[in-house]
């Protein structure tokens, strides 16, 4: 994201790839929370984990879900912006929203990438930290 958000050439040949893994990282997201969900909710009703324990896990994992779906929306918008400003002639103001969307871009892909790394770790302590045997 940050390649194509810098490199113009780069944006233009790769945007809709970006697009495209942006958005099976979304679909994935969403099978990886609701096998998570169902696993969790076995666990606890087997009385093995508790409901709270794995609940920070599972907040994390929500926003990792809002975040990436956020990045997704964005980079659509940007590459759509991107393709009208070549096809027409861009007023002014389209300069500065391309930076934005650009911007914005770069931020939702970072904030995707730590929740995500955070939602990890938080998973792998409920199962290291001797809850789960």
């Amino acid at each position: 994201v940050a390649a194509i958000a810098v490199r113009g050439s780069w944006r233009e040949r790769f945007r809709w790839w970006v697009v495209g893994f942006a958005a099976v990282v979304l679909a994935s997201i969403f099978l990886v929370a609701d096998s998570g969900e169902e696993l969790a909710d076995e666990l606890v009703d087997q009385g093995i984990i508790a409901d709270s324990t794995i609940a920070k896990h599972a907040d994390l994992g929500e926003a990792t879900r809002l975040w990436v779906l956020v990045l997704v929306v964005v980079l659509v918008a940007m590459g759509a912006f991107d393709r009208w400003r070549s096809r027409e002639q861009a007023p002014s103001w389209a300069s500065a929203v391309s930076v934005v969307l650009r911007a914005g871009a770069v931020v939702f892909a970072v904030l995707s990438m730590v929740w995500m790394a955070r939602a990890g770790h938080e998973g792998a302590r409920v199962v290291w930290d001797g809850v789960l045997e």
